[in-house]
């Protein structure tokens, strides 16, 4: 009799319970196709991350009222396919623990140029030429037409790889090992405004880095026009939407234009992820970081971004991003990590002038960030159009950001209507 009575009983819990469990498993999905919705350049596709490509494209809009594309079938131009794997770091030969690195002299762009593409130079301003004239046509038409594009840009160009050393260059500074698959692709996200002998320096010294790191690669300055104070989060939001309109990248690293690392060992993969690159440089700042420090060099794969909600919008000037994501992680119980050998960066920076004073509005929005996870990020970011660029060792994207599209979705979101001037082309080199 008690058997059959707890049998009826577990049989009410379990009815009474199947409403919840179906309202949690709707809203995790929701969650789930909600962060996979983001703002992006509205007439390039950007392929989905939570979805495999569908067999048919069409064209919606977001919540931001702007033209976005389902994923239709990408087809890759011809070129030859490589089933050797490329090999992990610790078998790459001809690295080294200490290199040298000098920050005392500047590096001009020819200097640059002519050390790693050497007497392929003109191929490769050929390349860039032709690169540019395509993508402009490309992204003309298909706001002519306000359509997006059916494919990721690189793979929509005819423009020729060219063929140096072990890499394949494409417009824009886009590496491919010539002779082994890579392990991983890797975007390389530089926040950027008015430093240009940082830039030459870091481009000297971290183009050859990462060629030795056998990686897919492509170097992303994201350049912040206008006169608006430095909005470092919101610039690697717009990098990391913008450049998965160029390929579909396994994970993005965060990286300051006036850090460098030592090691050849430092892995640029994306292995342990998330994870600060740094553990210990020659700045005076930050000799060894703090436990939950995220800044200068960090990296996530492209799900964690997602998972995260990106960097939140609201900091303009000096302070607060980098820990506001650190706490983002640690709401999504992501465990960063850091190593201890190999990881000495040497800083460019100490010549920079800039304004490091925290704002009162910056520290203000630091204590209400828990609050704001799921509402300030990739799924709330609105900017108009980058001017997008290929040159010799980066693509540029420059993008003129606005105070008042942040402080618009604090309150309440703008009307598709109140957006559509939004879709102009601003922003220049």
């Amino acid at each position: 009799m008690a058997i059959h009575s707890l049998k009826r009983y577990l049989w009410v819990v379990i009815l009474f319970s199947l409403p919840g469990w179906m309202f949690m498993f709707i809203s995790t999905y929701d969650h789930l196709e909600q962060m996979s919705t983001f703002r992006v350049n509205p007439f390039v596709q950007t392929i989905r991350q939570f979805d495999a490509p569908s067999s048919k494209g069409n064209t919606s809009t977001n919540r931001t009222g702007h033209l976005v594309s389902t994923p239709g079938p990408v087809t890759e131009t011809p070129r030859v396919i490589l089933t050797t794997v490329c090999p992990k770091l610790k078998d790459i030969k001809n690295l080294v623990h200490k290199r040298e690195i000098d920050l005392k002299s500047s590096k001009p762009q020819n200097e640059t140029d002519l050390l790693i593409f050497g007497d392929q130079l003109d191929k490769i301003r050929n390349t860039i030429t032709r690169g540019n004239n395509e993508m402009q046509k490309l992204i003309e038409t298909a706001r002519t037409e306000k359509s997006a594009l059916s494919r990721p840009i690189m793979e929509s160009l005819s423009a020729p790889e060219v063929r140096c050393g072990d890499y394949l260059y494409l417009p824009g500074g886009h590496w491919r090992p010539a002779t082994c698959k890579p392990i991983w692709k890797v975007a390389i996200l530089i926040p950027y405004r008015d430093r240009p002998v940082h830039l030459l320096q870091f481009l000297y010294y971290m183009v050859p880095f990462l060629m030795r790191q056998l990686h897919e690669f492509a170097i992303y300055i994201v350049n912040q026009a206008g006169v608006e104070p430095f909005n470092r989060g919101m610039l690697f939001n717009v990098g990391f939407l913008e450049s998965l309109n160029f390929t579909q990248w396994d994970c993005v690293v965060m990286h300051d234009v006036d850090h460098i690392p030592q090691s050849d060992f430092n892995p640029y993969g994306c292995v342990d992820m998330p994870r600060h690159f740094i553990g210990r440089s020659d700045s005076s700042v930050m000799k060894k970081p703090y436990l939950r420090s995220f800044g200068g060099v960090s990296g996530l794969t492209r799900l964690q971004f997602f998972k995260i909600n990106g960097f939140s919008n609201k900091y303009w000037g000096w302070c607060c991003e980098d820990d506001d994501l650190s706490d983002r992680m640690q709401k999504n119980k992501l465990k960063l990590t850091r190593y201890g050998k190999d990881d000495f960066f040497r800083v460019t920076g100490s010549n920079h002038v800039g304004n490091r004073k925290r704002s009162k509005e910056n520290l203000k929005n630091f204590k209400t960030r828990a609050r704001r996870i799921k509402t300030d990020g990739l799924n709330s970011i609105v900017y108009d159009p980058p001017h997008l660029e290929f040159y010799s060792l980066y693509t540029n994207i420059s993008v003129n950001l606005d105070p008042l599209h942040v402080t618009s979705h604090s309150k309440k979101a703008p009307s598709r209507e109140s957006k559509s001037a939004l879709t102009g082309v601003k922003g220049g080199r």
